[in-house]
C-alpha cells in the first residue's frame, strides 16, 4: 500500500502493476508462448489450435472470454 500511495494511486492495473514493481528484481522470465500465450496473438500469427494444444500450458484470454459467448441468460 505504501507503493500505491507513493504513486498517488495512479496505477493502470493495480493487481499486476504493483506486484511487478515490488518484485522487479526477483522474477524469472519464461517462454511466453508456452506459459502465457495471448489468444489474440496466437490468432493474429496464424498459430493453429493443434499447435497451441500441444505446445502451450497457459492461454491468456484478455478481453472477451470464449466461454462468455455461450453463457445462458435466464
Amino acid at each position: 500500500m505504501d507503493l500505491a500511495e507513493s504513486l498517488n494511486y495512479e496505477v493502470g492495473a493495480p493487481d499486476q502493476d504493483l506486484l511487478n514493481m515490488m518484485h522487479d528484481k526477483q522474477v524469472k522470465f519464461l517462454d511466453e508462448y508456452k506459459y502465457n500465450l495471448f489468444a489474440k496473438i496466437a490468432y493474429d500469427n496464424g498459430i493453429h489450435y493443434e499447435n497451441v494444444k500441444e505446445e502451450t500450458t497457459i492461454i491468456h484470454y484478455a478481453g472477451m472470454k470464449p466461454w462468455a459467448a455461450y453463457r445462458r441468460t435466464w
